[in-house]
């Protein structure tokens, strides 16, 4: 589940199947009351249309278990179809989001004779109310396992690299792509050091297959840029649907504080999107600012 997680459905998993059984005789009298707690692991995944329901740990021969989508978002329709009789039991099932599958059906009067034969009798029924609760993936496996993309530029040689650090926050791996020139290989990299309050991060490429960057042929600007003054973007905006090739777009510096008057920050006219993030900024002489 774990990797393809970002296209798993909410349904899709490994549940703790808990559930209580209610034995009523005729009258709708309640005889007696079973709870069982985390009886068996299953595994909930998507087989066309459907999403097929297998247990980890228990017997898939005695019945064949699925759901189907509803009309509304979060209800899903439940059927357990059963081997020896070809009998089914019927429900609607809710899903919370605090990872919770509800659900109650009545187990088909077929199966209760062939379950109970001889001591089977007019008027019996078993209730089956199912409270699943979801064991993974998680909610931090969805957090963390998103993939994201941004810019970066280099201060050095030797694989050292400035990007954004809202790109690198809480990553678990970082790969990047495009040195010298080349997007068909990755390299890991590992954070050196990172500045949330100004959202910098800087890293390294330890990867074993990389040995240099070419020349740095741009230096960093120390001193501040003037209103009015022409800059450059360079970057990799909607690498999706615009491709790996680097992006230029060019406009003036429109202040030299950002919101509320950041002193950190410019304002620039030159447009950017989402992918930019992490870019570099630069002035007529090709110095970073």
């Amino acid at each position: 589940f774990k990797e393809r997680i970002i296209s798993l459905d909410p349904i899709e998993g490994i549940w703790n199947n808990t559930h209580t059984i209610k034995k009523y005789i005729r009258f709708n009298r309640l005889i007696t009351q079973k709870y069982n707690p985390q009886v068996e692991l299953v595994a909930i995944f998507k087989v066309g249309n459907d999403y097929k329901i297998w247990s980890i740990d228990g017997d898939n021969s005695y019945a064949t278990r699925t759901f189907e989508n509803a009309a509304s978002s979060g209800i899903y329709l439940f059927q357990c179809t059963y081997s020896q009789t070809f009998s089914t039991s019927k429900a609607n099932a809710i899903l919370t989001g605090n990872g919770l599958l509800e659900f109650s059906y009545e187990k088909p009067t077929a199966q209760l004779k062939m379950d109970f034969g001889q001591n089977y009798f007019d008027g019996i029924s078993l209730i089956y109310e199912h409270n699943w609760i979801k064991v993974s993936p998680k909610k931090e496996d969805y957090t963390t396992s998103q993939k994201t993309s941004g810019t970066s530029f280099a201060i050095s040689s030797n694989g050292l690299i400035v990007t954004n650090f809202h790109l690198i926050d809480g990553a678990k791996n970082i790969n990047v792509r495009g040195i010298n020139g080349d997007f068909n290989k990755t390299y890991k990299a590992k954070v050196i050091v990172s500045d949330k309050n100004n959202d910098l991060a800087i890293i390294q490429i330890y990867d074993y297959r990389f040995s240099s960057l070419s020349t740095i042929p741009y230096t960093i600007k120390t001193n501040l840029a003037g209103v009015g003054e022409n800059i450059y973007v360079l970057g990799y905006p909607l690498r999706a649907t615009m491709g790996d090739e680097i992006k230029l777009t060019n406009g003036i510096i429109s202040s030299k504080t950002g919101f509320k008057g950041d002193i950190t920050s410019y304002q620039i006219s030159a447009p950017v999107q989402p992918g930019n993030s992490g870019g570099s900024l630069f002035d007529n002489q090709g110095n970073i600012l």
